[in-house]
C-alpha cells in the first residue's frame, strides 16, 4: 500500500469506467475515492480501510457537498474485500484493487508479505503463501472487463504460489 499501488488502482478505476461507460459524477467520485482509498495505511494495514474513509471525510468536508463526501466514504469502504458489494460502483472499487493484487504475481506477493509481516498478520513466508493460495483460489471479479483483463494474472499468481509451496515443502 504505497503510491505505486494507488496510481495503479486509479488507472484501473479509469480503465473500468471507460469499459463500463461510467462517466460524470460517478467517475469523478470513483477517482477521488481511488486516490484516498489507502491513505489510512500509513498507520498500519489493520483497519486501514476505515481510517482511509474517515481521513477522506475529514479532508473533504467543507470542500465539497455532503452527499459527495458520503459517496466517496462509501466507495472507500467498499475496498474491504470482506464487504459484499451493493452496486456497480462498489464492484469497480473492489475489482480495481483485485487487478492490482494479481498484477506482477510473486513480486506483489512478496511486497504484501513484507507489509503483513510488519503488522504481525503473517508470521512466516510459508504462512503467507498458504493464505495467499486460499485467497487467490476463492477470488472472483465482479465485472466482465476485470475478469477478462486480470483472470490470467490471477491464475498465474495462483500457480506461482502453489509452486512456491511445493518448493518450501521440499526444503
Amino acid at each position: 500500500h504505497n503510491l505505486d499501488h494507488t496510481e495503479n488502482f486509479v488507472a484501473n478505476v479509469k480503465w473500468l469506467c471507460d469499459q463500463l461507460g461510467i462517466d460524470g459524477t460517478d467517475r469523478r467520485n470513483l477517482k477521488v475515492a481511488g486516490w484516498l482509498h489507502d491513505v489510512g495505511a500509513k498507520d498500519g494495514y489493520v483497519g486501514h480501510v476505515e481510517r482511509s474513509a474517515e481521513i477522506a471525510v475529514d479532508t473533504l468536508q467543507g470542500i465539497t457537498e455532503e452527499p459527495t463526501v458520503d459517496e466517496i466514504r462509501r466507495l472507500i469502504l467498499a475496498t474491504d474485500p470482506a464487504q459484499q458489494t451493493e452496486d456497480l460502483l462498489e464492484q469497480v472499487m473492489q475489482d480495481a484493487d483485485s487487478i492490482c493484487a494479481y498484477a506482477n504475481g510473486m513480486d506483489t506477493q512478496r511486497k504484501l508479505y513484507e507489509e503483513f509481516k510488519q503488522e504481525g498478520i503473517a508470521d512466516s513466508w510459508s504462512e503467507h503463501v498458504d493464505k495467499g493460495i486460499d485467497l487467490v483460489s476463492d477470488a472472483e471479479f465482479h465485472t466482465s472487463p476485470a475478469r477478462q483483463r486480470a483472470e490470467d494474472d490471477r491464475k498465474q499468481t495462483l500457480e506461482a504460489l502453489r509452486q512456491e509451496k511445493e518448493s518450501l515443502e521440499d526444503e
